[in-house]
């Protein structure tokens, strides 16, 4: 605080409108917190989701892989792999939060024009017979 400030009514009106701008100010940036709190919460959430849903398709794209290299063999398998084209499309665009840039990954859906795609779960008749039931 100032130490040389005259003790005046007009620097007591100016002191207490500073103290009521700062009050303000202080409420403001509580719920700016709380604000951002909800996003980043939210986003934890979604990220949550999105990682259970690429365990459970990489389990399933694993099974059927074991399966196809079983019955179709590895360096048969390595072929068809590296006869896909890669694919990435991801981009990366800001958005503001309260004023406050946060990062948004955005992809875009790719429609494949290769009809090595299986949507099906591997049929038995191709499902590999194992002694111990085990792989």
């Amino acid at each position: 605080m100032r130490g040389n400030l005259s003790p005046t009514k007009a620097n007591l009106i100016q002191l207490k409108n500073q103290l009521k701008l700062a009050e303000e100010g202080h409420d403001l940036l509580e719920r700016k917190r709380n604000v951002m709190m909800r996003e980043l919460v939210s986003m934890i959430k979604d990220a949550q989701k999105l990682q259970e849903e690429i365990n459970s398709v990489f389990e399933k794209a694993y099974e059927s892989l074991r399966y196809a290299c079983l019955d179709l063999g590895m360096e048969f398998i390595e072929e068809i792999g590296l006869s896909v084209p890669e694919y990435v499309n991801l981009s990366v665009r800001m958005r503001s939060v309260m004023g406050v840039e946060v990062p948004e990954i955005v992809k875009r859906i790719f429609r494949s024009r290769y009809p090595m795609e299986f949507t099906e779960p591997t049929p038995r008749s191709i499902e590999p017979t194992c002694p111990s039931g085990r792989f």
